[in-house]
């Protein structure tokens, strides 16, 4: 992340605390007020940006959000007890087809509750497949080659980046896992099941 920016794991938490009070109570005239999706109620609400957010930019890659955020803009989304979507998306290609992604999301997994955006990663290394990478604050691990210069849809969850097109086609959706990830070296293995856990269900989320 840019010196200029706190760090991304802060911000989330200053709009999960937002998110919380009182600053999703006015409804966008553009979302249905009530919205029942999967068995779970949505209401229309907006989220409330507590800081810029924009580019990671280290010696192994650049990640840019599909939507950059200055602090104190506002999103319209879709909110329940755990799950909150944007209501503006972005199409990222998943394999030979695109599928949309909300541009900001927060989705509440066994832990707590994690800011998800989606981005694109930009590789600066080449990384050879079943690799792991520890460098410059991130260790990464991928079951592709990467070679410098591709550019892989990500996404951003909190400090850790997933791909979104997930290492197989596993028919059992709930072991399915992504085939590129990056880790802040501060992230436990004990915190990565949560992490996947989120990716999982924005996948979902968007497939239906």
């Amino acid at each position: 992340m840019t010196a200029a920016c706190t760090s991304l794991l802060a911000r989330a938490l200053t709009v999960l605390f937002l998110i919380g009070g009182s600053s999703i109570a006015t409804a966008q005239t553009s979302v249905p007020s009530i919205t029942i999706s999967n068995g779970r109620t949505f209401l229309a609400g907006a989220i409330s940006i507590g800081g810029d957010i924009s580019a990671i930019d280290n010696k192994v890659f650049t990640c840019t959000p599909v939507q950059l955020f200055k602090k104190g803009d506002k999103v319209a989304a879709q909110v329940s007890q755990d799950q909150v979507w944007s209501v503006d998306k972005h199409a990222l290609p998943v394999g030979a087809i695109q599928v949309t992604y909300p541009i900001l999301a927060m989705v509440k997994s066994s832990d707590r509750f994690h800011i998800i955006f989606p981005a694109l990663l930009k590789a600066k290394l080449d990384i050879n497949a079943s690799e792991t990478l520890r460098l410059d604050g991130y260790q990464i691990e991928t079951k592709r080659a990467v070679k410098a210069g591709d550019t892989i849809p990500v996404l951003l969850i909190d400090d850790t980046l997933l791909s979104v097109e997930p290492a197989d086609a596993a028919k059992d959706k709930s072991n399915t896992k992504p085939w590129f990830a990056a880790y802040k070296d501060s992230t436990k293995l004990s915190d990565r099941p949560a992490l996947v856990e989120v990716w999982r269900v924005n996948n979902e989320h968007v497939g239906r």
